[in-house]
């Protein structure tokens, strides 16, 4: 279970009753405060990891709903985790207990970081003096020690490499004095820094998948500003992506002011990104302030309905989309900040029509940019880029293909029509450009089967997602590719249109057709056999010969082929371990291992494959394990052409129909002596326990066939003698192997 999960099962809504809240299943909903009791008091909910935090708009109370929870009932916060998740009957491990402590860690060790950085903002180096104003970030009038600890103090930091790696840790690379700005997931909780120096910008983010604090990412750490919040007198937020600039303009305002403005710096990411917290904002108007529109900055005004301002230094004029240098300081630091704000404010529009009046005065060029930025991120953000950019222009830029349609109405000696199609940013376009695929298509190779059946394979992709397929020509259709992404978690649908008048046909083209035209496909001859081929061993995705593992694509092999898909063969400490157990389960699997490796070989020394029968009441558990964990699933009893074995469940349908002898089927009773060409193993003990069948069970065979490629073996004079030469031949295979279960399990074999 994760923190995800675990913040899943105890939320806020459901808690209420037990700690003595108003209950509230919708977040930033105004509730009576438990400390201040005005009707003030708000939940948040991070949307990465579920975690809830309140906040109240009066008092400034702020913190974890979890600490909250403990804190009223009067306990650790471990045992209000555990007493509460017992009281909606949750599961909580001591694993989760450990992440949660984990990530508080991970929060303690920012908060002491910033308290260092933050404390010698007022003794600078030489250095750090330089690069302050360079960026701009310069104290330009004389402040006390408390006036900077509440103004620049709390917004910028400044640290040492020492230190940086003290708190970060040692992956942590820096090597000259930084500076510091912290980015805030709520008003008291630090989930990432800034960190500047003059050859280096990054951030640091310790929600980083499984990384730590250290981790260096790109990942959204928050807000920089945020805990100014209950600071801000003003019912408008001015939100930007340029973090210097924010920065410049906040200590120009600190230069003559205590109360910060309204401002705060957010992480622009490039690939798409989930909603922003903006819901800390409360009911504050949202201003967007960029030097010029980008599918994020769309994105999240969407997701807001905020207002955008596109303003800087010679806007209308000669256009500065530079964030940094002499223009954008001069511009920062020509009028008071608050001016510089309200004119922010004054130029903000809803984003429609700021998107319509960016476009009015930009290029071609930047307005094709900016669509295929939004293609590529959001199909809701190009959407309104597309609905602001007109569609001859949007489609002058792609790779285009002519396919032809198949359309319904369409007959024989008809001229066939054609679409034509534009791949562009990863997706496909019409002329009009309209959406009539949400990714792109390749088909890498065409597998020709014996008898001329033909297989696609290749991929989808999808933003960044990329899904490998492999489907017979027949079934190759739209309908199938579009249930192929949506069982891989991706909707494939295209942008909705109907002809009003008819005048013309739609678009019925194929799109693996089309994806042929696009990229052509290499042609290559399709297997039709696992196992021995006469020189080798082929498996599902590699052949072995020689005792060497040569990798196989897996498409040239039937989609249903069966058997072990590794293309290598790790014989390591931990595999050895687990051979060297001893006990009656034990004994079952090397003596089922045997068989099948008798089996598997016996077309190398020209016999006719034994069929394998194991002995037990019923498919119980102990059966399930010994069929999983030697790979053996379920086949046909007619028409089998591999060479490995296939579970089958009916024994009479089995003698009557099987011809090949590469099977393994359960039995109850004795066989009889009326059926023959076949090997027994004897697992009819009742207390067998599946959980004791080795994980590496597989690795028995994989490694008896290498070492077995190498030689030239003798043909034996009888079934009998094969099993005996592969039990002895296993025996030296894995001679690290000296228990009694080994030397038991040919007692459990028999040969009819």
């Amino acid at each position: 279970m994760s923190l995800l999960e675990l913040h899943s099962c105890i939320p806020y809504f459901s808690i209420a009753p037990f700690i003595g809240m108003e209950a509230t299943s919708k977040y930033s909903v105004s509730i009576d405060c438990p400390y201040c009791s005005a009707h003030s008091f708000a939940i948040h909910q991070d949307n990465r990891n579920l975690e809830e935090w309140y906040y109240c708009y009066q008092c400034k109370a702020t913190g974890s709903v979890i600490a909250m929870a403990a804190e009223r009932l009067g306990m650790e916060e471990t045992e209000a985790i555990r007493y509460l998740a017992d009281q909606l009957e949750q599961s909580i491990s001591d694993k989760v207990i450990s992440s949660y402590y984990k990530s508080c860690d991970f929060k303690n060790k920012y908060l002491k970081f910033w308290d260092y950085a933050s404390k010698r903002t007022a003794t600078p180096s030489n250095a750090q003096r330089h690069y302050l104003a360079k960026l701009g970030w310069q104290i330009r009038s004389p402040m006390s020690t408390e006036r900077l600890a509440t103004g620049p103090a709390k917004l910028y930091g400044l640290a040492d490499p020492k230190a940086a790696q003290k708190y970060l840790g040692k992956r942590f690379l820096a090597k000259e004095p930084l500076v510091i700005v912290p980015f805030y997931r709520t008003p008291s909780v630090i989930s990432g820094f800034s960190c500047l120096s003059p050859s280096r910008t990054s951030n640091t983010n310790p929600q980083s998948s499984g990384q730590g604090a250290n981790a260096m990412a790109k990942g959204e750490p928050g807000f920089a500003g945020l805990q100014f919040l209950p600071e801000f007198q003003s019912e408008i937020v001015v939100a930007t992506s340029m973090l210097q600039n924010m920065v410049r303009l906040q200590m120009h305002h600190f230069s003559s002011n205590i109360t910060p403005l309204p401002l705060l710096s957010w992480h622009q990411q490039v690939v798409q990104s989930v909603q922003k917290q903006w819901s800390v904002l409360s009911d504050r108007q949202l201003v967007i302030w960029e030097n010029q529109p980008t599918a994020a900055i769309l994105h999240q005004a969407m997701m807001c309905d905020a207002h955008i301002a596109f303003v800087g230094p010679g806007r209308g004029s000669k256009k500065v989309y530079q964030t940094t240098g002499d223009q954008w300081r001069k511009w920062v630091r020509h009028d008071p900040a608050i001016d510089t704000w309200r004119r922010v404010v004054k130029n903000a529009k809803p984003y429609e029509q700021a998107l319509k009046t960016w476009v009015r005065s930009a290029n071609a060029q930047e307005k094709v940019r900016l669509l295929q930025d939004a293609e590529q991120y959001d199909e809701h953000t190009a959407e309104l880029v597309r609905s602001a950019i007109r569609p001859k222009l949007a489609s002058k830029i792609g790779k285009r293909i002519r396919v032809g349609n198949h359309s319904r109405g369409s007959h024989a000696g008809q001229s066939q029509s054609y679409a034509v199609i534009i791949e562009r940013g990863d997706k496909w376009y019409d002329l009009n450009g309209k959406v009539v695929f949400p990714g792109t298509v390749r088909v890498t190779h065409i597998v020709v089967r014996p008898g001329g059946e033909q297989e696609y394979a290749g991929y989808l992709k999808v933003g960044d997602s990329k899904f490998d397929f492999h489907v017979p020509k027949k079934s190759a259709t739209n309908r199938w590719l579009k249930d192929f992404g949506l069982n891989s978690g991706v909707l494939l649908q295209e942008d909705f249109y109907v002809n009003t008048y008819r005048n013309r046909k739609s678009n019925k083209f194929n799109f693996f057709e089309a994806a042929i035209q696009f990229q052509e496909p290499e042609i290559v001859n399709g297997l039709s056999k696992v196992g021995w081929d006469g020189a080798g061993f082929q498996f599902k995705s590699s052949r072995l010969v020689n005792g060497t593992f040569i990798q196989n694509p897996d498409f040239k092999l039937p989609l249903d082929a069966p058997g072990p898909k590794q293309n290598f063969c790790l014989l390591n400490e931990n595999v050895k371990t687990a051979l060297q157990k001893d006990c009656k389960e034990m004994e079952v699997v090397w003596a089922l291992a045997t068989a099948l490796c008798a089996q598997i070989t016996a077309p190398v020394v020209d016999m006719q494959p034994y069929g394998v029968w194991i002995k037990r009441k019923k498919h119980d558990p102990f059966m399930q394990a010994l069929y999983y964990r030697f790979a053996i699933s379920k086949g046909s009893y007619d028409d089998w052409p591999h060479r490995w074995p296939r579970r089958l469940d009916s024994v009479i349908a089995t003698t009557k129909r099987d011809m090949t002898g590469f099977f393994v089927v359960r039995y109850m009773q004795n066989p009889s002596s009326q059926m023959q060409d076949i090997v027994t193993v004897d697992a009819d003990d009742d207390e067998l326990q599946p959980r004791l069948v080795t994980h590496s069970a597989d690795k028995i065979l994989l490694n008896y066939l290498r070492e077995f490629s190498k030689q030239e073996p003798e043909h034996p004079n009888s079934w009998e003698s094969w099993v005996g030469q592969t039990h002895n031949k296993l025996k030296e295979v894995f001679s690290f192997v000296d228990t009694r279960a080994f030397e038991e399990a040919k007692n459990r074999l028999g040969v009819s």
